[in-house]
């Protein structure tokens, strides 16, 4: 740091980030295609915290064969005023970037990125809804927009706390 300049001190909402903390089983639905039952699957996600101000994660999943393994950053940028996250996994060349809000009246963080499309490749819009259901439990739903407008939903991932 420049001399005379202070070191950025964790906000509250940074703070609210050691909550994620730890090695969560995840109970993963995959909505693929709609004239077709979604998809199971199970799999384990890993946060820790990198300093004061960022979680990372390593996720892994069996999807009937393809072992997906992806990685997330979350944090506040504070001088936004947003909750910012990053995504990156072994099936795809692309960094998804996500800006949101929490409400935490509700315990819901929303987030939305744009990304290329899993039906045409066209850019689109993702979004983000994870539900905080207690101290070990939560729900992470994504959703895309079609060409037509319409939003259809990806996935829904439960998250139980390990141990």
């Amino acid at each position: 740091m420049a001399e005379g300049r202070q070191m950025p001190q964790p906000t509250r909402e940074h703070k609210l980030l050691k909550e994620h903390i730890g090695t969560w089983k995840v109970a993963c639905t995959f909505f693929i295609d709609p004239t077709k039952p979604p998809m199971e699957a199970e799999g384990i996600e890993t946060i820790e915290m990198l300093g004061p101000f960022w979680t990372r994660s390593l996720f892994k999943a069996d999807l009937g064969g393809f072992m997906i393994e992806g990685s997330a950053t979350v944090g506040f940028d504070p001088e936004k005023g947003k909750w910012v996250s990053t995504w990156i996994d072994n099936g795809m060349p692309y960094l998804f970037y996500f800006e949101g809000d929490l409400d935490e009246s509700v315990g819901t963080l929303e987030m939305k990125g744009k990304g290329p499309s899993p039906v045409d490749g066209s850019t689109t819009t993702y979004r983000t809804v994870e539900t905080v259901l207690g101290p070990d439990e939560r729900t992470v739903d994504m959703y895309f927009t079609l060409p037509a407008g319409d939003e259809m939903q990806m996935f829904s991932y439960t998250y139980t706390r390990e141990g």
